[in-house]
C-alpha cells in the first residue's frame, strides 16, 4: 500500500492520479432510479481529456466496490474519473452538483487497483467545496466522486488549472513605479521557480514558486520591503537577468539603502514549501516606534527614586542601537531601566530617545510634575490625669512646610485588644515655618471603662486628603499615658 502523498508535494515520476466523487440529497423525494453510471467502478474510470472541466450526474444507481476507499467523511453510490497532465500545472478540484453532501477524493496512482491509490490532501467535503494540487505530467490521477451519509442523488466535480500569476517570471517582473506601494494580493498558489532563480540567503532553501517585482529609485534613501504572511519572505536584488542578480537584502522585513537611479528586483514566495498568497509593501523605512513609563510613585516627590522603563522598536528591522535618557534637571542616563530622583519640585520634561543601527532615531517626551507633599505630627498634648464622665482637651500639633494640605486628623485612644477612634475632624493646614505648627484641638470624654482599666493612652494621626504624603512615616504620635480614675 503506497502512503498518502501530501499535496503540498509534487508525486513521483510515473504516478497517476485518481478522483472519486459522492453526493447525497437531503429532504427531498427520492428520485426514481437511473441507470448504473458506466464509470460506476474504477477499473472502467471516464479520462478526463482537456480542462476545464465539469459534470454532474444522479449517483442513486451507482455502487461502492469491495475495498473501495472511503475517505474523509465515509462516501458511497460512487464514480470515478481520471485524469492524466501533459504538463505540470496547479489545478483545483471542486464538490460540485445539485445535493450538499457530495464528497470529491484525489488520488495518485502509483499501481494497479485500490491498493495503489495514495490519497492526495484533503477530500473537497460538501456542495461548493474545493482543494488544489500540483500535478506533474507523465503522472496519473483518479477522482472518486459521490455522496455522503448514505444520501444519493445529484453529485459531480469541476476540474480546472490555476493560471501562473502574471508577474510570476523575472522577465515579468511587475513595476513599481512610486512609493509606498502596497501590492494587491497575488495568489502564488501556481507561481514557478525559474532554472537558476536565486534562492534567498535569509530562509534557505526555496522549495515552491515566486512572483517578482521591480523598482527603480528615484533618490538614495533607506527603504524597507515588507512580506504579508507568515511564512512568506521578500529578497531584493540587483542586476540585469536571473544569472548575475546579487542580493542586497532577504526577510519577512528587507531593508537596504537603496542608490538613485539604481533598478532592485523584489522576489517574493513563501518558505518550507508553502504555498499561497503573497503581498508586498515597499516604503522609506520609517524611524523607531518609542515609548516609556515610569513607576511607580504618582506623581512622584523629591525623596521618590523613580524607575523609567522605555521601549522601542524599529519597523526598519536593523535593531535598536542605542538608547539615552534626559530628566530634564541635566541629569541623564543610558539603557531601557534606568532611575531617577530630582532634586526639587516643579515640572520636568523627561526625553527617551532611541537610535537604530543604521543611524535613524526618534525620541518620546513626557512632562512629570514632581510634588512633595507632606506633614507630619509633631506634638500631642493630653490630660496627665482625668476622671471617669468628665471631658478633657487633646491637642494634636501638625507641622507643614510645602503646600497648604487638608488634613484629615483622626483620634485613637487604647484598649486591651488594639485601639478605637474617639474623634475625627477634617481641618485645612497652611504652610508654617521652622517648628510652628497647626493645632488641632479635639474632645473626649473619660468612661468608667477608662477607670477600671486605670490609664489609657491617645494615638493622633494626620493623612493628606487627595495627595499622596511623601513621608507617612511621621504622620503619627503617641502621648504619655493618661491617668484615669472613677
Amino acid at each position: 500500500m503506497f502512503p498518502a502523498i501530501s499535496r503540498h508535494r509534487r508525486p513521483a515520476a510515473g504516478v497517476t492520479l485518481v478522483v472519486g466523487l459522492a453526493i447525497a440529497f437531503v429532504g427531498s423525494a427520492t428520485p426514481a432510479f437511473a441507470d448504473v453510471p458506466t464509470n460506476d467502478n474504477y477499473a472502467s474510470a471516464t479520462p478526463i481529456a482537456a480542462l476545464p472541466f465539469a459534470v454532474t450526474l444522479d449517483d442513486t444507481s451507482a455502487t461502492t466496490e469491495a475495498s473501495e476507499p472511503s475517505p474523509c467523511y465515509g462516501v458511497g453510490n460512487t464514480v470515478w474519473y481520471t485524469y492524466d497532465p501533459a504538463a505540470d500545472e496547479t489545478v483545483r478540484f471542486a464538490a460540485f452538483g445539485g445535493d450538499f453532501f457530495i464528497q470529491v477524493t484525489a488520488f495518485e496512482i502509483t499501481a494497479p487497483g485500490f491498493a495503489g491509490l495514495a490519497q492526495l490532501g484533503d477530500c473537497a467535503s460538501f456542495q461548493g467545496a474545493s482543494r488544489i494540487l500540483d500535478v506533474q505530467a507523465g503522472h496519473h490521477y483518479a477522482f472518486q466522486v459521490g455522496s455522503m451519509f448514505g444520501v444519493p442523488g445529484g453529485v459531480g466535480m469541476t476540474l480546472d488549472v490555476i493560471p501562473p500569476p502574471t508577474n510570476d517570471a523575472f522577465a515579468s517582473a511587475e513595476p513599481i513605479s512610486a512609493i509606498p506601494f502596497g501590492s494587491d494580493l497575488v495568489n502564488a498558489r501556481a507561481a514557478t521557480l525559474e532554472p537558476n532563480e536565486p534562492m534567498p540567503s535569509c530562509f534557505p532553501p526555496l522549495t515552491s514558486g515566486t512572483v517578482w517585482w521591480q523598482f527603480t529609485s528615484p533618490t538614495s534613501e533607506l527603504l524597507t520591503a515588507e512580506s504579508g504572511y507568515g511564512s512568506s519572505f521578500v529578497a531584493v536584488y540587483t542586476g540585469t537577468q536571473l544569472s548575475d542578480l546579487t542580493e542586497t537584502a532577504c526577510g519577512g522585513l528587507a531593508t537596504w539603502l537603496a542608490e538613485a537611479g539604481t533598478t532592485y528586483y523584489l522576489q517574493g514566495g513563501h518558505l518550507y514549501g508553502d504555498r499561497g498568497d503573497v503581498i508586498l509593501h515597499l516604503d522609506i523605512t520609517p524611524p523607531p516606534t518609542v515609548g516609556f513609563n515610569l513607576c511607580c510613585s504618582l506623581p512622584p516627590s523629591r525623596f521618590d527614586n523613580i524607575q523609567f522603563y522605555g521601549f522601542a522598536n524599529d519597523p526598519g528591522g536593523q535593531g535598536i542601537a542605542t538608547e539615552t535618557w534626559s530628566f530634564g534637571d541635566g541629569g541623564i542616563a543610558n539603557g531601557c531601566c534606568p532611575t531617577h530622583q530630582w532634586a526639587g519640585d516643579g515640572t520636568y520634561t523627561v526625553q527617551f530617545t532611541a537610535t537604530t543601527t543604521d543611524g535613524r532615531s526618534a525620541t518620546s517626551s513626557q512632562e512629570i510634575v514632581v510634588r512633595t507633599d507632606d506633614v507630619a505630627v509633631t506634638k500631642l498634648l493630653a490630660p496627665t490625669q482625668a476622671r471617669a464622665g468628665k471631658a478633657g482637651k487633646i491637642t494634636v500639633g501638625i507641622s507643614n512646610h510645602n503646600y497648604p494640605e487638608t488634613v484629615q486628623v483622626a483620634l485613637y485612644r487604647s484598649t486591651p485588644g488594639g485601639g478605637d477612634v474617639v474623634a475625627t475632624l477634617t481641618v485645612q493646614v497652611p504652610v508654617s515655618s521652622g517648628r510652628r505648627t497647626t493645632d488641632v484641638v479635639l474632645s473626649y470624654t473619660f468612661t468608667a471603662a477608662d477607670a477600671a482599666l486605670g490609664k489609657i493612652t491617645f494615638l493622633a494621626v494626620a493623612s493628606i486628603q487627595n495627595f499622596r504624603d511623601a513621608l507617612p512615616i511621621d504622620n503619627e504620635l503617641i502621648a504619655p499615658p493618661t491617668k484615669v480614675t472613677p
